[in-house]
């Protein structure tokens, strides 16, 4: 399921908010691993009845360091500044959602009147998250990270356009560019705190122009049901 929202709160505010939603949660990953492999001490305590899924399949249910896999940078935008696939930081994503990349500033950059973006929301059903969070089946956390970038991608070929004026007539037209910015966060819970796999998708305010320019995309395209 998507769900398509504009980000209205300050870029500070928005940042701290995906980046820290659930850190209060305390949430550990979990994989299915071979029991064959070499196990560390605290992880053969866990090799209980408890939790072991099936001894005779010789495979049991591992928690893991929650790290910095959970964001990182999509889009052809962050392929062209060197930041595809990179951890996101707090700093940076405020930076991003207040119209600055780097050195370069979208029109109106830092303005509280300037629209910061978009979060687009892909939620995988309850029992993929179930089986992928409970069970802790990773091929379907990857598999459902590689779909949500294949929908990006499409969106970011159709959607992402910026205005140019004609400086004779004054008249303005609309230019596909192809290439936009998200911040892609996974969490695993729903607001209930209950198992619910989605990624939240942060279609920055941005995109480059066939001059390589920065600019504010247009919205036009993105109105309604997407």
């Amino acid at each position: 399921m998507l769900s398509l929202s504009p980000i209205r709160a300050s870029a500070s505010d928005a940042s701290q908010y995906y980046l820290a939603e659930e850190k209060h949660l305390h949430l550990p990953d979990a994989e299915i691993r071979p029991i064959e492999q070499e196990l560390s001490t605290s992880e053969q305590g866990l090799l209980t009845s408890e939790h072991a899924i099936d001894t005779h399949a010789k495979y049991y249910l591992a928690e893991t360091q929650v790290t910095d896999g959970n964001t990182q940078w999509f889009g052809a935008i962050a392929e062209k500044e060197g930041i595809l696939g990179e951890a996101i930081t707090e700093e940076k994503l405020q930076a991003v959602l207040n119209g600055e990349l780097d050195n370069i500033k979208t029109q109106g950059a830092h303005s509280e009147q300037r629209r910061k973006g978009y979060d687009l929301t892909f939620s995988a059903p309850k029992g993929a998250s179930i089986l992928a969070l409970v069970y802790g089946d990773t091929r379907i956390t990857e598999a459902f990270t590689e779909s949500v970038k294949v929908a990006l991608s499409e969106i970011e070929k159709d959607t992402a356009q910026y205005r140019t004026t004609d400086k004779t007539t004054h008249q303005a037209s609309y230019e596909n560019s192809g290439n936009l910015l998200f911040g892609m966060v996974q969490h695993k819970t729903s607001r209930e705190e209950e198992p619910q796999l989605h990624i939240h998708s942060l279609m920055a305010n941005m995109t480059y122009d066939k001059n390589d320019v920065s600019d504010q995309y247009k919205t036009d395209s993105l109105r309604g049901n997407v």
